[in-house]
């Protein structure tokens, strides 16, 4: 009869343990969730980043490309 309570007791916290284990794996499992959102989003700024900047270069070169236009024109008035 005391083995079979002991039997019982272990079976109880054994079962404890493994729903703790199932509650720990679940956070980490939405934790992971979260970050692959994140670097999802990450991933999609990273990336309109680069077109705004290959803009935004290309921008600077016609506007170099009119300044020089006008010192060049200017420099050869005087």
């Amino acid at each position: 009869m005391n083995s079979t309570k002991k039997y019982s007791e272990e079976m109880t916290m054994a079962a404890n343990q493994m729903e703790s284990l199932n509650g720990l794996y679940k956070m980490q499992l939405q934790s992971a969730e979260k970050h692959a959102t994140i670097n999802e989003a990450v991933a999609e700024n990273n990336l309109k980043l680069k077109d705004q900047m290959q803009s935004l270069t290309s921008n600077l070169s016609s506007l170099n490309n009119v300044y020089g236009g006008m010192l060049s024109a200017m420099s050869n008035k005087g």
